[in-house]
């Protein structure tokens, strides 16, 4: 493992990242039994209030939770972003986002507008807060890299995210829905999943990569116009008339994304495969798969690419970044802190349980997509997905207990 240019003595305490990730697993328990509960009409629906309720809960329970907690831990380390009294900042963020989380997804799920309301101004103040946290610090660093640059302009994407969010809870909870807010919603879509998400992965590919699996750094043009292409055709896609242009942009911008990543995954030095490695190709092939969907004007190709985004490329990746994070942190704050008998990385969470995490989750991802066009199928894909977390959840449990045998605070 290559962990050059990394300021390893400034990390967090390891719980303030552990605590977003557990909340987030326990999230993907809870979206996985509504799938199991509610069938295929739940991934169908699309502008139907349990749907919604459904997307939120993958979008922020779990990739949100999971991209934020990580951020803390890679802004000081990658970044050398220090947050200001961290342990509360982490406290503070998760408990309100939590909070809006809950209150939005409930109040969508049970037809409750003033939780839906109420959960929009908790999230786009924890969410809100966060990224501007984050960014006073990423504008005061000196040597800016791709992935310094990635951050700020994925810290951008949320915060234009949250703010679309907040607005389009508020009209649904006075019941002032229009075909603008339909307009809005995609556009609010395109910023989460495009913005936030793609641009964060993008930054973060281009450091771990090369670290976890020594494999080539992406190429100059990837690395100065990809990232910079998809933010500026978002850009664009808030005028009308530049639209259709923009929505080309981002999607070479994505192809280009997972096109080089798999490319330079195949060129690895360290040819050890294992779960994390998987859950990185799956991702990328996922998203690969979902480009042509999006551009098809059909309902259940909108489906299938929104299941294929969220579900292989986003879920699947942020998987395997846990299984290599967790392993990595536990045994790098205890050793840290000279803890006599410092368990190895693989014992925190060994190599053939997360295959067996990584097996479930791409199983629940097949059911699904099937799903789609044999409801029956919809159901056991959501107990699948619900087995997955539930077996992250577990894993991580397993990490914490180790972790603390073996004399590691939080």
């Amino acid at each position: 493992m290559n962990t050059a240019g990394l300021s390893l003595e400034q990390a967090p305490p390891f719980g303030v990242v552990l605590r977003f990730f557990l909340t987030a697993a326990l999230f993907g328990i809870i979206a996985g039994a509504l799938i199991a509960t509610g069938g295929a009409d739940l991934l169908l629906g699309r502008y139907h209030p349990h749907t919604i309720a459904l997307i939120h809960l993958l979008t922020l329970g779990v990739m949100a939770m999971v991209m934020i907690g990580a951020l803390f831990q890679m802004l000081p380390v990658i970044a050398g972003v220090v947050l200001p009294k961290v342990r509360l900042l982490g406290r503070l963020i998760h408990a309100v986002l939590l909070a809006g989380i809950l209150c939005l997804c409930g109040g969508l799920y049970f037809g409750c507008g003033g939780l839906i309301g109420l959960g929009g101004l908790l999230l786009v103040a924890a969410l809100g807060g966060f990224s501007a946290a984050a960014l006073g610090g990423l504008f005061r660093v000196v040597y800016v890299g791709v992935t310094v640059q990635m951050m700020r302009l994925a810290l951008v994407a949320l915060l234009v995210t949250a703010l679309m969010g907040a607005f389009l809870a508020q009209l649904h909870a006075a019941q002032t829905l229009s075909a603008f807010s339909l307009q809005l919603a995609q556009l609010h879509a395109s910023w989460a999943l495009a913005g936030w998400t793609a641009l964060l992965i993008l930054g973060v590919a281009q450091q771990v990569l090369p670290m976890f699996y020594v494999t080539p750094p992406y190429p100059r043009f990837c690395r100065r116009v990809t990232g910079w292409l998809i933010f500026f055709s978002l850009i664009a896609a808030l005028l009308a008339p530049l639209q259709s242009l923009a929505t080309i942009g981002v999607l070479l911008g994505l192809l280009m994304l997972g096109g080089t990543t798999l490319l330079r995954i195949s060129q690895r030095k360290r040819k050890i495969t294992d779960a994390s490695l998987r859950y990185w190709q799956l991702s990328m092939i996922s998203l690969l798969l979902a480009l042509p969907l999006i551009v098809l004007d059909h309902p259940l190709a909108t489906s299938l690419a929104a299941l294929l985004f969220i579900g292989g490329f986003a879920l699947g990746l942020i998987n395997g970044m846990i299984y290599k994070i967790v392993p990595f942190l536990s045994w790098f704050h205890l050793s840290s802190g000279a803890h006599p008998d410092t368990p190895m990385m693989h014992d925190f969470i060994p190599r053939r349980a997360a295959h067996g995490q990584l097996w479930l989750h791409t199983a629940a991802l097949v059911l699904l997509a099937a799903g789609l066009f044999m409801p029956m199928l919809a159901p056991p894909g959501g107990a699948l997905l619900a087995a997955a977390y539930a077996l992250l959840f577990y894993h991580l449990i397993h990490a914490v207990r180790l972790y603390r045998r073996s004399g590691g605070v939080f």
